[in-house]
């Protein structure tokens, strides 16, 4: 049977590390200890939490984050999302933000199946702590099978996303269609920043993705990825939602791409680099990043900016009609089928 639990006020003291301790330091953060509920499971890999609603939802993160009461804290905790959850019940403009699944000293290391239900309204409202999504900071976690139907992200944080902030591992086929915004580094639809030696895959976003800050400094702005590192890979991914940003390293695809891997994926949406430095196209690849690769992806830009991989430009009629996703099909079959007369789409 669920019973309500107390968990510790979040704390509010601001840390000067690049990663702030476990809490958001939102103004309008309002206690929720009366909203907790307790969900089935134990958290292990035998019984992973079964997480049927928002406040099972906000125990969980309660208890990775380590603010529950008389519970041991979990940083492994293992979930599963067994029925779509609506998130206004425990976050918005009168209860606060919702603060994300591990941060900084409590990286998120365990695996999280969102059984392909829908987390709707999220609601995240001009935090500064590093690390902001459904998410925060994740390490050598696996997180699959995440959609964000619906919600506002807007952060004044670096690494920004609506499934993760900043995060290592493995995420594949998580979709978002959340609105994402920041004034600082790195904001992106799926992950604002990979790590080293990661992977996403069979991942799309359709939702508006936004970098707010004119600072060059503050760069790194994807469909997909704000910022992917060293050795990571992006597969069989794909972007329809519009991608802004105000400085530079503006992609379809990825923001900044850092020596990584970018392959099978396209972008059909509107993108530009409002400074039209490094803007559209599939991703940004600056100099000090020689081995980046990226190969058989492709992309259309109604807004014209087309940056480094202008040869991967394709009419929209291609997307239309087929002939991309015959492209995508040959790289890796029995992952695409064509939506219609629209675009490729994950079977």
């Amino acid at each position: 049977m669920k019973r309500n639990f107390l968990f510790w006020s979040l704390l509010l003291t601001a840390s000067s590390a690049m990663f702030s301790a476990c809490t958001n330091d939102d103004d309008d953060q309002t206690n929720k200890e009366d909203l907790i509920e307790v969900p089935n499971g134990d958290g292990s890999e035998a019984s992973p939490f079964k997480i049927s609603n928002a406040e099972e939802l906000l125990y969980f993160a309660a208890i990775v984050n380590g603010n529950v009461d008389t519970i041991p804290q979990n940083k492994n905790a293992y979930g599963i999302v067994i029925a779509d959850i609506d998130m206004s019940s425990v976050c918005g403009s009168t209860l606060g933000s919702w603060v994300p699944i591990g941060l900084d000293t409590c990286r998120y290391t365990g695996v999280f199946d969102g059984g392909n239900h829908t987390i709707s309204n999220i609601y995240i409202s001009g935090s500064s702590v590093e690390g902001q999504g459904l998410f925060g900071i994740v390490k050598d976690a696996n997180i699959k099978n995440v959609i964000i139907g619906s919600g506002n992200i807007i952060s004044k944080a670096n690494c920004t996303a609506a499934i993760a902030g900043f995060a290592t591992g493995t995420i594949s086929n998580c979709h978002n269609f959340a609105h994402v915004e920041s004034n600082k580094k790195f904001a992106g639809g799926i992950i604002g920043y990979l790590g080293a030696n990661s992977k996403i895959e069979l991942c799309h976003n359709e939702g508006e993705i936004k970098g707010t800050n004119s600072d060059k400094t503050q760069f790194g702005v994807g469909g997909i990825g704000g910022a992917v590192s060293t050795n990571s890979v992006v597969n069989d991914c794909y972007n329809l939602g519009k991608v802004t940003g105000q400085s530079s390293r503006v992609g379809g695809i990825v923001g900044s791409a850092e020596n990584c891997s970018i392959s099978n994926c396209y972008s059909y949406a509107d993108v530009a680099s409002l400074s039209k430095d490094y803007g559209g196209g599939i991703c940004a690849i600056a100099s000090d990043y020689p081995k980046t690769s990226v190969k058989d992806c492709y992309f259309y830009n109604a807004l014209g900016q087309t940056g480094q991989q202008q040869s991967m430009e394709r009419p929209e009629s291609d997307f239309n009609d087929g002939t991309i996703f015959e492209l995508l099909n040959q790289k890796h079959a029995n992952v695409w089928e064509q939506d219609g007369n629209n675009y490729p789409v994950f079977k």
